[in-house]
């Protein structure tokens, strides 16, 4: 969209002058905002090298370091007057334990620093759908603050607000910007990288014990990681009506009769649901029953064809789900007609669907594969985005038929 940005050439904030002359001269300002001379005392700093004492390499040592940072802060977004731009001081931070973005990027920098580490501060306009900064026009656009660490083969990036990510993942809510660097001779903007669909992952299996009228018990368990663990760390907080909500809005869970969860599982990243359904297919015909392949639904968006869109669309981010149910049909049931093995891509996405009947053991394992690569779709791209949903959707929607004994 057509948009306006204005900005002063120079400004004087809470007594600190500076200017938006360039984004070099806007980094200065902000550098001298987070320098610090009174930050840890003799002991402090001695527990700070005891940290990291077991760690042999500068990677190891940030991910030491890091770690802790996880572990023994807290997010707390105060912001008053000059402190939207400067940080609480490194020691309020390690004497409180908490403190907004700025303090606790802040904060982990000073902790490299006693391990001999450099890094710097960098802001960001923080969002998955948030525009970068204009390389062209130097103004204060930034919400959030993460932190650069420079290795000599490799960059180390640090989301210091967040306690569910790995050391070195951003995740899509700053990744693919421009940030400035707070540097010592100034601002420098430079990308953040891009989100991997590898380091978003959502796997599920679930046992589907069939009934003779059609009803079903059912035991899934789930493995998250990356974006998807913000929704596990929600559902834990919540009583079970509110998670039984939760999955159907956010899972595409089908609504239970019965539903309850077990064994969350912070550090494995695993959670259990058992679940039951009086009616678990979707209609019969006389002795034939249909039944979802599955009991998640993969598809998140119904792309509509739109020939003249001219803007990107975008999804949350890139992720890898995948799913394995098996239903077991007992002595009541006999296989009627399963869905053909399919496979569709492009250069976004990939989904495919695999059903198999064991004769054996009289069940039914479908396999469901569905891969986002990247999370922004150029407006040229976009046809081809509504075809693969409108095919993806419809083997959503394809049927397990079986007949009852």
């Amino acid at each position: 969209m057509p948009t306006i940005q204005l900005a002063p050439r120079l400004f004087e904030y809470d007594g600190y002058k500076g200017s938006f002359s360039s984004w070099q001269d806007f980094g200065i300002w902000n550098y001298n905002l987070y320098e610090e001379t009174n930050t840890f005392n003799a002991q402090r700093t001695g527990e700070i090298l005891s940290l990291v004492k077991n760690s042999t390499t500068d990677a190891e040592k940030i991910k030491a370091l890091y770690n802790y940072l996880k572990r023994s802060t807290r997010y707390v977004s105060i912001q008053l007057g000059i402190g939207g731009f400067k940080p609480f001081p490194v020691n309020f931070v390690d004497d409180k334990k908490y403190g907004d973005c700025k303090a606790l990027t802040n904060y982990m920098r000073y902790l490299l620093k006693v391990a001999g580490i450099a890094s710097y501060p960098a802001l960001i306009n923080a969002g998955y759908n948030k525009l970068p900064a204009d390389v062209n026009f130097p103004a204060s656009v930034f919400n959030h603050v993460i932190l650069c660490v420079p290795l000599k083969n490799d960059t180390v990036w640090l989301e210091c607000t967040s306690k569910n990510n790995e050391c070195g993942i951003l995740g899509t809510f700053t990744e693919k910007k421009k940030a400035l660097l707070l540097t010592e001779k100034g601002g420098i903007l430079i990308n953040t990288p891009a989100s991997n669909y590898n380091n978003n992952i959502l796997t599920s299996k679930t046992i589907v014990l069939l009934d003779e009228e059609g009803g079903a018990a059912t035991n899934s368990s789930f493995f998250y990681k990356g974006e998807f663990n913000d929704f596990f760390e929600q559902m834990q907080q919540y009583s079970n009506d509110k998670r039984k909500w939760g999955f159907g809005e956010y899972l595409y869970f089908k609504n239970a009769d019965e539903f309850q969860t077990a064994g969350f599982d912070v550090t494995a990243s695993t959670l259990h649901v058992t679940a039951g359904y009086q009616q678990l297919f979707d209609f019969k015909a006389g002795s034939k029953y249909f039944f979802k392949p599955k009991i998640l639904k993969f598809s998140e968006a119904v792309a509509q064809q739109n020939e003249n869109r001219q803007s990107p669309y975008i999804f949350n981010y890139p992720y890898l789900k995948s799913d394995t149910t098996i239903y077991n049909l007992g002595r009541y049931f006999a296989v009627e007609s399963l869905p053909a093995k399919k496979i569709i891509k492009n250069e976004y996405a990939v989904y495919e669907q695999d059903v198999q009947y064991n004769s054996a053991d009289s069940t039914i394992t479908t396999i469901t594969t569905f891969i986002l690569k990247h999370n922004i779709i150029p407006s040229k791209n976009y046809k081809e985005l509504a075809a693969f949903f409108s095919e993806m959707n419809q083997m959503e929607h394809n049927k397990i038929v079986i007949k009852k004994l």
